[in-house]
Protein backbone atom coordinates (compact mmCIF):
# COMPACT_ATOMS: atom_id res chain seq x y z
CA UNK A 1 0.00 0.00 0.00
CA UNK A 2 0.75 3.79 -0.51
CA UNK A 3 -0.07 6.50 1.40
CA UNK A 4 -0.46 9.76 0.50
CA UNK A 5 -1.22 12.87 2.70
CA UNK A 6 -3.54 14.18 -0.14
CA UNK A 7 -3.47 14.23 -3.80
CA UNK A 8 -3.19 17.72 -4.69
CA UNK A 9 -0.89 19.57 -6.81
CA UNK A 10 2.62 18.64 -5.47
CA UNK A 11 6.34 16.76 -6.01
CA UNK A 12 5.25 14.02 -3.09
CA UNK A 13 1.70 13.31 -4.38
CA UNK A 14 3.42 13.26 -8.05
CA UNK A 15 6.25 10.61 -6.71
CA UNK A 16 2.67 8.44 -4.60
CA UNK A 17 0.70 8.26 -7.83
CA UNK A 18 3.92 6.99 -9.75
CA UNK A 19 5.06 4.92 -7.33
CA UNK A 20 1.72 3.01 -7.62
CA UNK A 21 1.81 3.27 -11.35
CA UNK A 22 4.69 1.24 -11.54
CA UNK A 23 3.99 -1.38 -8.70
CA UNK A 24 0.35 -2.20 -10.06
CA UNK A 25 1.46 -4.63 -12.78
CA UNK A 26 3.47 -6.39 -10.14
CA UNK A 27 1.96 -5.75 -7.11
CA UNK A 28 -1.77 -6.11 -5.13
CA UNK A 29 -1.33 -2.29 -4.78
CA UNK A 30 -3.74 0.05 -3.53
CA UNK A 31 -3.60 4.00 -2.54
CA UNK A 32 -4.88 5.33 0.40
CA UNK A 33 -4.81 9.32 0.35
CA UNK A 34 -5.76 10.48 4.28
CA UNK A 35 -7.34 13.86 3.26
CA UNK A 36 -9.04 13.50 -0.14
CA UNK A 37 -10.93 16.58 -0.13
CA UNK A 38 -9.25 18.46 -2.42
CA UNK A 39 -7.59 15.62 -5.24
CA UNK A 40 -5.82 16.86 -8.40
CA UNK A 41 -7.77 15.90 -11.54
CA UNK A 42 -4.58 14.76 -13.55
CA UNK A 43 -3.50 12.62 -10.87
CA UNK A 44 -7.45 11.34 -10.64
CA UNK A 45 -7.14 10.68 -14.16
CA UNK A 46 -3.88 8.34 -13.49
CA UNK A 47 -5.44 6.52 -11.16
CA UNK A 48 -8.34 5.63 -12.81
CA UNK A 49 -6.65 4.82 -16.36
CA UNK A 50 -4.02 2.76 -14.71
CA UNK A 51 -6.77 0.56 -12.59
CA UNK A 52 -5.42 1.49 -9.40
CA UNK A 53 -6.92 0.72 -6.14
CA UNK A 54 -7.71 3.74 -3.70
CA UNK A 55 -9.79 5.42 -0.93
CA UNK A 56 -10.07 9.03 -0.73
CA UNK A 57 -10.78 9.97 3.06
CA UNK A 58 -12.74 12.60 4.23
CA UNK A 59 -13.51 12.20 7.20
CA UNK A 60 -12.17 13.38 10.70
CA UNK A 61 -8.44 11.69 11.93
CA UNK A 62 -10.03 9.08 14.02
CA UNK A 63 -12.88 8.05 11.70
CA UNK A 64 -9.67 7.92 8.61
CA UNK A 65 -7.20 5.90 11.38
CA UNK A 66 -10.16 3.60 11.47
CA UNK A 67 -10.73 3.09 7.76
CA UNK A 68 -7.13 2.38 7.30
CA UNK A 69 -6.77 -0.59 9.84
CA UNK A 70 -9.93 -1.52 8.42
CA UNK A 71 -8.25 -1.82 4.63
CA UNK A 72 -4.70 -2.71 6.05
CA UNK A 73 -6.60 -5.99 7.54
CA UNK A 74 -9.17 -6.21 4.71
CA UNK A 75 -6.50 -6.93 2.78
CA UNK A 76 -3.87 -8.18 4.34
CA UNK A 77 -1.23 -5.69 3.60
CA UNK A 78 2.58 -6.65 3.68
CA UNK A 79 4.35 -3.37 3.31
CA UNK A 80 3.34 0.86 3.13
CA UNK A 81 5.42 3.37 1.05
CA UNK A 82 4.51 6.88 2.56
CA UNK A 83 4.97 10.14 1.94
CA UNK A 84 5.92 12.91 4.62
CA UNK A 85 5.05 13.55 8.06
CA UNK A 86 1.27 13.13 8.42
CA UNK A 87 1.68 10.04 5.92
CA UNK A 88 4.64 8.68 8.05
CA UNK A 89 2.74 8.76 11.16
CA UNK A 90 -0.42 7.07 10.51
CA UNK A 91 1.74 4.14 8.25
CA UNK A 92 4.01 3.79 11.51
CA UNK A 93 1.15 4.03 14.32
CA UNK A 94 -1.48 2.27 12.22
CA UNK A 95 0.23 -0.02 10.53
CA UNK A 96 2.21 -1.38 13.83
CA UNK A 97 -1.30 -1.93 14.61
CA UNK A 98 -2.59 -3.70 12.17
CA UNK A 99 0.60 -5.94 12.22
CA UNK A 100 2.02 -5.01 8.34
CA UNK A 101 5.17 -6.76 8.27
CA UNK A 102 7.32 -3.69 6.34
CA UNK A 103 6.61 0.08 6.57
CA UNK A 104 9.18 2.53 4.74
CA UNK A 105 8.33 5.85 5.60
CA UNK A 106 9.38 9.18 2.85
CA UNK A 107 10.96 11.91 3.64
CA UNK A 108 11.49 14.18 0.56
CA UNK A 109 13.86 17.18 1.03
CA UNK A 110 17.53 17.70 2.32
CA UNK A 111 16.29 20.28 5.41
CA UNK A 112 13.78 19.35 7.82
CA UNK A 113 10.99 22.00 9.57
CA UNK A 114 13.38 22.19 13.20
CA UNK A 115 9.72 21.68 14.90
CA UNK A 116 8.79 18.88 12.85
CA UNK A 117 11.87 16.80 13.72
CA UNK A 118 11.32 15.13 16.97
CA UNK A 119 8.22 13.36 15.26
CA UNK A 120 9.89 12.38 12.29
CA UNK A 121 12.53 11.06 14.37
CA UNK A 122 10.32 8.54 16.48
CA UNK A 123 8.66 7.06 13.82
CA UNK A 124 11.83 6.74 12.22
CA UNK A 125 13.56 4.93 14.58
CA UNK A 126 10.72 2.99 16.18
CA UNK A 127 8.30 2.94 13.75
CA UNK A 128 9.81 2.29 10.47
CA UNK A 129 11.26 -0.65 9.02
CA UNK A 130 13.39 2.34 6.96
CA UNK A 131 12.92 5.54 5.75
CA UNK A 132 13.59 6.37 2.01
CA UNK A 133 14.77 9.57 0.88
CA UNK A 134 14.90 11.16 -2.60
CA UNK A 135 18.06 12.78 -1.99
CA UNK A 136 21.35 12.19 -0.82
CA UNK A 137 22.29 15.14 0.42
CA UNK A 138 19.82 14.78 3.04
CA UNK A 139 22.07 10.89 4.70
CA UNK A 140 24.65 13.73 6.41
CA UNK A 141 21.65 15.82 8.06
CA UNK A 142 19.61 13.60 9.33
CA UNK A 143 22.57 11.96 10.53
CA UNK A 144 23.29 14.83 12.47
CA UNK A 145 19.73 14.77 13.75
CA UNK A 146 20.30 11.61 15.56
CA UNK A 147 18.04 9.22 12.69
CA UNK A 148 19.80 5.87 12.38
CA UNK A 149 22.22 6.11 8.71
CA UNK A 150 21.67 3.11 8.15
CA UNK A 151 17.48 2.65 8.26
CA UNK A 152 18.30 5.17 5.73
CA UNK A 153 17.63 4.59 1.90
CA UNK A 154 18.03 6.47 -1.00
CA UNK A 155 15.76 6.21 -4.26
CA UNK A 156 16.00 8.86 -6.00
CA UNK A 157 12.80 10.49 -8.14
CA UNK A 158 11.69 9.26 -11.79
CA UNK A 159 10.06 10.95 -14.37
CA UNK A 160 8.12 9.55 -17.46
CA UNK A 161 10.63 10.48 -20.23
CA UNK A 162 9.41 11.85 -23.48
CA UNK A 163 10.87 11.81 -27.25
CA UNK A 164 14.17 14.08 -27.76
CA UNK A 165 12.63 17.44 -28.14
CA UNK A 166 13.53 18.40 -32.00
CA UNK A 167 15.48 21.83 -32.33
CA UNK A 168 13.79 24.73 -32.48
CA UNK A 169 14.68 27.33 -34.89
CA UNK A 170 16.05 30.77 -33.53
CA UNK A 171 13.62 32.52 -31.16
CA UNK A 172 13.00 36.24 -31.29
CA UNK A 173 13.32 36.10 -27.59
CA UNK A 174 14.99 34.02 -25.22
CA UNK A 175 12.53 32.54 -23.23
CA UNK A 176 13.90 31.70 -19.46
CA UNK A 177 11.69 29.65 -17.35
CA UNK A 178 10.61 28.54 -13.67
CA UNK A 179 8.25 26.23 -12.63
CA UNK A 180 7.57 25.85 -9.19
CA UNK A 181 5.27 26.31 -6.02
CA UNK A 182 5.20 29.55 -4.81
CA UNK A 183 7.02 29.23 -1.15
CA UNK A 184 9.59 30.55 0.39
CA UNK A 185 11.57 28.15 -0.30
CA UNK A 186 12.07 28.94 -3.90
CA UNK A 187 13.48 32.17 -3.43
CA UNK A 188 11.30 34.42 -6.24
CA UNK A 189 13.51 37.24 -5.03
CA UNK A 190 16.63 36.03 -5.80
CA UNK A 191 15.43 34.98 -8.88
CA UNK A 192 13.82 38.32 -10.05
CA UNK A 193 16.82 40.49 -8.69
CA UNK A 194 19.02 38.76 -11.44
CA UNK A 195 16.72 39.26 -14.34
CA UNK A 196 16.63 42.67 -12.95
CA UNK A 197 20.32 42.63 -13.55
CA UNK A 198 19.86 40.87 -16.57
CA UNK A 199 17.51 43.18 -17.58
CA UNK A 200 20.54 45.84 -17.91
CA UNK A 201 21.79 43.96 -20.55
CA UNK A 202 20.78 44.66 -24.55
CA UNK A 203 19.36 40.77 -24.29
CA UNK A 204 15.65 40.22 -25.62
CA UNK A 205 14.16 37.93 -22.86
CA UNK A 206 11.03 36.92 -21.70
CA UNK A 207 10.60 35.37 -18.06
CA UNK A 208 8.09 32.67 -17.20
CA UNK A 209 7.13 32.06 -13.74
CA UNK A 210 4.47 29.06 -13.53
CA UNK A 211 2.98 28.03 -10.41
CA UNK A 212 0.76 28.58 -7.09
CA UNK A 213 0.49 28.76 -3.80
CA UNK A 214 0.26 31.45 -0.93
CA UNK A 215 3.41 34.18 -1.93
CA UNK A 216 1.34 34.71 -5.34
CA UNK A 217 0.64 38.27 -4.48
CA UNK A 218 4.07 38.93 -2.91
CA UNK A 219 5.60 37.85 -6.73
CA UNK A 220 3.49 40.38 -8.47
CA UNK A 221 4.45 42.98 -5.95
CA UNK A 222 8.38 42.09 -6.47
CA UNK A 223 8.08 42.01 -10.33
CA UNK A 224 6.69 45.68 -9.81
CA UNK A 225 9.12 46.54 -7.69
CA UNK A 226 11.54 45.50 -9.48
CA UNK A 227 10.27 46.94 -13.15
CA UNK A 228 10.42 44.02 -14.44
CA UNK A 229 6.35 44.17 -15.66
CA UNK A 230 6.90 43.99 -19.62
CA UNK A 231 9.64 40.95 -19.16
CA UNK A 232 8.25 38.60 -16.71
CA UNK A 233 5.34 36.25 -17.71
CA UNK A 234 3.36 34.99 -13.97
CA UNK A 235 1.81 31.84 -15.36
CA UNK A 236 -0.87 30.30 -12.76
CA UNK A 237 -1.61 26.82 -12.61
CA UNK A 238 -1.79 26.32 -16.32
CA UNK A 239 -2.85 22.68 -18.31
CA UNK A 240 -0.27 23.13 -20.98
CA UNK A 241 2.65 23.25 -18.47
CA UNK A 242 4.42 20.55 -21.57
CA UNK A 243 4.30 23.58 -24.09
CA UNK A 244 5.80 25.89 -22.19
CA UNK A 245 8.82 23.56 -21.42
CA UNK A 246 9.00 23.27 -25.17
CA UNK A 247 8.92 26.75 -25.76
CA UNK A 248 12.03 27.83 -23.40
CA UNK A 249 15.43 27.97 -23.78
CA UNK A 250 17.03 27.82 -20.27
CA UNK A 251 15.46 26.47 -16.85
CA UNK A 252 15.90 28.64 -13.84
CA UNK A 253 15.89 27.17 -10.52
CA UNK A 254 17.49 29.53 -7.32
CA UNK A 255 15.77 27.34 -4.55
CA UNK A 256 17.53 27.86 -1.11
CA UNK A 257 16.85 23.62 -0.18
CA UNK A 258 15.74 21.16 -2.20
CA UNK A 259 15.72 17.27 -2.28
CA UNK A 260 15.56 15.97 -5.91
CA UNK A 261 13.65 18.55 -7.64
CA UNK A 262 11.37 17.23 -9.91
CA UNK A 263 10.68 20.33 -12.00
CA UNK A 264 14.77 20.79 -13.02
CA UNK A 265 13.84 16.93 -14.33
CA UNK A 266 11.58 17.61 -15.93
CA UNK A 267 12.90 20.53 -17.77
CA UNK A 268 16.51 18.41 -18.42
CA UNK A 269 13.58 15.67 -19.94
CA UNK A 270 12.77 18.72 -22.55
CA UNK A 271 16.25 18.77 -23.45
CA UNK A 272 16.56 22.53 -21.08
CA UNK A 273 19.95 23.74 -19.83
CA UNK A 274 19.40 24.04 -16.19
CA UNK A 275 20.99 26.88 -13.96
CA UNK A 276 20.30 26.17 -10.25
CA UNK A 277 21.46 26.78 -6.68
CA UNK A 278 23.67 24.20 -4.91
CA UNK A 279 21.33 22.86 -2.82
CA UNK A 280 19.69 19.32 -2.33
CA UNK A 281 21.11 16.45 -5.12
CA UNK A 282 21.06 19.68 -7.49
CA UNK A 283 24.87 18.63 -7.77
CA UNK A 284 23.55 14.67 -9.28
CA UNK A 285 21.17 16.42 -12.05
CA UNK A 286 23.76 19.09 -13.17
CA UNK A 287 27.06 18.47 -14.10
CA UNK A 288 28.77 21.73 -14.42
CA UNK A 289 29.34 22.48 -18.15
CA UNK A 290 27.83 19.79 -19.64
CA UNK A 291 24.39 19.71 -18.66
CA UNK A 292 23.59 23.10 -16.48
CA UNK A 293 25.37 25.86 -14.66
CA UNK A 294 25.56 25.37 -10.76
CA UNK A 295 25.59 28.79 -8.68
CA UNK A 296 25.42 29.83 -5.22
CA UNK A 297 22.58 30.15 -3.25
CA UNK A 298 21.22 33.95 -3.28
CA UNK A 299 24.03 34.98 -5.51
CA UNK A 300 21.71 37.26 -8.03
CA UNK A 301 24.68 38.61 -9.66
CA UNK A 302 26.29 35.33 -10.67
CA UNK A 303 23.04 34.13 -11.81
CA UNK A 304 22.63 36.49 -14.17
CA UNK A 305 26.06 36.28 -15.47
CA UNK A 306 25.06 32.69 -16.20
CA UNK A 307 22.36 33.38 -17.67
CA UNK A 308 23.33 35.93 -20.14
CA UNK A 309 26.06 33.91 -20.95
CA UNK A 310 23.81 31.35 -21.86
CA UNK A 311 21.84 33.11 -23.65
CA UNK A 312 24.40 34.49 -25.52
CA UNK A 313 25.39 30.77 -26.65
CA UNK A 314 22.83 29.03 -28.36
CA UNK A 315 24.77 26.19 -29.85
CA UNK A 316 26.16 25.76 -25.99
CA UNK A 317 22.38 25.83 -24.86
CA UNK A 318 21.59 23.32 -27.62
CA UNK A 319 24.67 21.04 -26.28
CA UNK A 320 24.29 21.02 -22.81
CA UNK A 321 20.14 20.58 -23.48
CA UNK A 322 20.85 17.33 -25.38
CA UNK A 323 23.08 16.19 -22.69
CA UNK A 324 21.21 17.03 -20.54
CA UNK A 325 17.89 14.93 -21.73
CA UNK A 326 20.96 12.23 -22.19
CA UNK A 327 21.34 12.07 -18.36
CA UNK A 328 17.96 12.04 -17.84
CA UNK A 329 17.47 8.92 -19.54
CA UNK A 330 20.27 7.37 -17.97
CA UNK A 331 19.87 7.97 -14.47
CA UNK A 332 16.25 8.59 -13.22
CA UNK A 333 14.13 6.53 -15.57
CA UNK A 334 11.00 4.87 -14.12
CA UNK A 335 12.45 1.68 -14.59
CA UNK A 336 15.54 2.31 -12.27
CA UNK A 337 12.88 4.02 -9.70
CA UNK A 338 10.78 0.63 -9.63
CA UNK A 339 13.48 -1.59 -9.56
CA UNK A 340 14.64 0.02 -6.54
CA UNK A 341 11.47 -0.68 -5.18
CA UNK A 342 10.94 -3.62 -6.04
CA UNK A 343 14.37 -5.03 -4.71
CA UNK A 344 12.72 -3.40 -1.40
CA UNK A 345 9.77 -5.48 -1.35
CA UNK A 346 11.30 -8.68 -2.19
CA UNK A 347 14.29 -8.35 0.99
Amino acid sequence: MVIADSLEKGGAEKMAVTLCRNLNPHHNISLFVLRGNNVNAEFLDIIRKEDIKYVLSKSNPLKTAIDLYTHLKNNKTQAIFSFLLRGNFYAGVIGKIAGVRKIYGGIRSSVLDKNKIPLQRFIHRYLHTATITNNYASIKYLSKHKFIEQKIKVIQNCIPIPPPSSIAGEREKVSILTVARFDHSKDFNTALKAIHVLNESALDFIYKIIGWGELESEIRELIKEYNLQNKVLLIINPNNITEHYQQADIYLSTSLFEGLSNSIMEAMSYSLPVVATKVGDNNTLIIENKTGLIVSVGDYNHIAQKLLHLAQNRNMRLQMGAQAYQHIVAEFSEKKFLQKYLELINE
